[in-house]
């Protein structure tokens, strides 16, 4: 995922129009964890509240395998919370 889709993906959620946000990052992958977490933003935002679960599996899953616990911990904590 290039840094211009995050940048579209970032202004998009700023200006609070969700579907923009989630054309620019229909492309992530979970390698991309600002990409992720953006994502379950978008979701989330527009309602979308499985979706934005789901990219918080993602992220979680991500952080797991990169052996960051804290952040996978955080990652757990926002799907619990939604």
């Amino acid at each position: 995922m290039g840094s211009s889709e995050i940048e579209m993906a970032r202004r998009a959620i700023d200006q609070g129009n969700w579907d923009e946000a989630l054309r620019a990052l229909e492309h992530v992958t979970e390698e991309d964890a600002e990409a992720l977490e953006l994502k379950a933003t978008a979701a989330y935002g527009a309602g979308r509240f499985e979706s934005a679960v789901a990219a918080w599996e993602d992220l979680h899953r991500h952080f797991l395998a990169g052996d960051n616990p804290t952040e996978a911990a955080r990652a757990a904590a926002m799907i619990a919370m939604y």
